[in-house]
């Protein structure tokens, strides 16, 4: 189930390496596929996610104590990283029947040395602007741009919105992420990253 890659993933699950963390952002096949859970399984993997997305897990056997479920602006530990769940504008669902039933989240990952941002999937807002002051600077921000449309500026933000919220953000450096990974609506989109250069 869920929307058709344009690829493959860039390595197999097998090939990469021992995982500490999964941050999960919200519950769309797209960002949250079964066999990929599955085969988390056998690694050490502890699941970061929003409220409600747990549920799922413990469905497909990830165990309780593997998974924690957070809110905005609550903050987990692993080792010394700091993970942090911030705002996004987005939405949840799998079905037809359960739209909104799960949090969705950004995450803010803050190390020793090196703070990230990881935008999941979201519009552009001005808690971006919230998010830089009260847990940058940022030394790279990774934001979500494949996804666009002018009608989906509320839960999607496209080029030229990103390039908004990696300024509100604070961040030195830019990752363009979901670049042509999925095909979402009804006709393709051209390659959204011609529009960051």
């Amino acid at each position: 189930l869920g929307p058709a890659r344009f690829h493959e993933p860039p390595l197999p699950l097998e090939a990469v390496g021992e995982v500490d963390a999964v941050v999960i952002s919200h519950d769309h096949y797209d960002h949250l596929d079964m066999n990929s859970i599955r085969g988390l399984l056998q690694r050490r993997a502890h699941f970061f996610v929003p409220l409600g997305v747990g549920a799922h897990l413990q469905r497909w056997g990830v165990p309780t104590e593997r998974i924690s479920e957070h809110d905005w602006w609550e903050e987990a530990r692993v080792g010394p990283l700091r993970l942090v769940a911030t705002p996004a504008q987005h939405f949840s669902g799998r079905a037809l029947l359960d739209r909104n039933h799960t949090l969705w989240c950004s995450w803010t990952l803050i190390g020793p040395q090196h703070r990230v941002f990881f935008s999941g999937d979201t519009g552009l807002m001005r808690e971006f602007s919230d998010i830089g002051a009260k847990l940058g600077p940022f030394d790279i921000a990774l934001l979500e741009i494949g996804a666009y449309h002018p009608s989906w500026g509320d839960i999607h933000m496209g080029p030229h919105n990103a390039l908004v919220a990696f300024e509100r953000l604070g961040a030195r450096r830019l990752l363009q992420k979901a670049r042509r990974t999925h095909q979402r609506g009804a006709a393709p989109t051209p390659d959204p990253a011609t529009h960051t250069r």
